[in-house]
């Protein structure tokens, strides 16, 4: 029975708390935006997740190996509730930007019970 392990590796990923959002900046060159998923699972969880195959090259003979290949997946707990309707992604220059603005703050109007309503 052949055995095969499937690689993977995690990218390197910056969290920046700004006044009115979170923004997640994951470094992940030679991919295409196929090839990965950003997944708000709930309001306070997102998932980043793909993966990254090596360039294929004519008979290869390898000097060097440095660049990281296979699966991925980034789980970040979000520190507050996000607006879903406002989230939003981009992917240039080899990093992929989400932003997830903070949920607004519902104000609850107290209404006056001693007239008996």
């Amino acid at each position: 029975m052949i055995q095969t392990s499937r690689r993977t590796f995690t990218p390197p990923t910056d969290i920046i708390e700004l006044k009115d959002r979170l923004v997640i900046l994951v470094e992940i060159a030679g991919m295409h935006i196929d090839d990965f998923k950003v997944i708000l699972q709930d309001t306070k969880h997102l998932i980043i997740m793909g993966q990254r195959q090596r360039p294929t090259f004519e008979s290869p003979a390898y000097h060097q190996v440095e660049i990281s290949v296979g699966h991925f997946r980034i789980d970040v707990q979000l520190p507050y509730a996000i607006d879903r309707e406002r989230v939003e992604a981009h992917y240039i220059d080899g990093f992929l930007r989400v932003d997830l603005p903070r949920r607004p703050i519902q104000h609850i109007q107290i209404q006056d019970s001693t007239n008996g309503n």
